[in-house]
């Protein structure tokens, strides 16, 4: 599996010229579904059970979503995906970082944290979430699309609810 390259505007030689071709494969490496050795891309015990069992990768890239290195990435990520889950239309960043300046993060210096702070974030679960479903879902012209522009797939929102809240199956009376 690869990222769709269908509105990629360069050329699509080598890795090096395919950002989104080096995020993915970056990403599948942190969430343990790839490692290097020797110069090679190999499959993780955890990639091979997702390679033969859908429903095992989905699950596990619920659970890997909002894996942080702090609190702060932690609350980002939250906030990030909700927000991009119920937006209909263009992802609006500077609504995710007022939210967190509400909730009480700020800069060292006072500062209000602004879009460049969530960028980073966002960005990364767009390498996750930006191919999950149909390739209709994601393009809407032969043009390039900024990714804050296209909203998620509904197969990516079910995703993301899955990472978000863990489903209770009802009680039976």
């Amino acid at each position: 599996m690869l990222p769709s390259m269908a509105e990629w505007p360069f050329g699509s030689g080598i890795e090096l010229n395919t950002d989104p071709v080096y995020h993915f494969r970056e990403y599948m490496v942190a969430v343990g579904l790839l490692r290097s050795y020797r110069g090679m891309l190999m499959l993780t015990p955890q990639g091979r059970q997702s390679l033969a069992d859908p429903a095992i990768l989905w699950k596990h890239i619920a659970q890997t979503l909002i894996l942080g290195d702090s609190t702060y990435h932690t609350e980002v990520s939250v906030v990030a995906l909700i927000h991009m889950a119920t937006s209909e239309g263009e992802i609006d960043v500077a609504a995710i970082a007022r939210t967190l300046s509400v909730i009480g993060w700020e800069h060292e210096d006072g500062d209000s944290i602004s879009h460049r702070d969530v960028a980073r974030v966002l960005n990364g679960h767009w390498i996750a979430l930006g191919n999950v479903g149909t390739e209709e879902a994601h393009t809407d012209s032969s043009r390039f699309t900024p990714l804050v522009r296209r909203p998620l797939s509904q197969a990516a929102r079910v995703l993301v609810a899955d990472a978000l809240f863990q489903r209770v199956p009802p009680l039976r009376g």
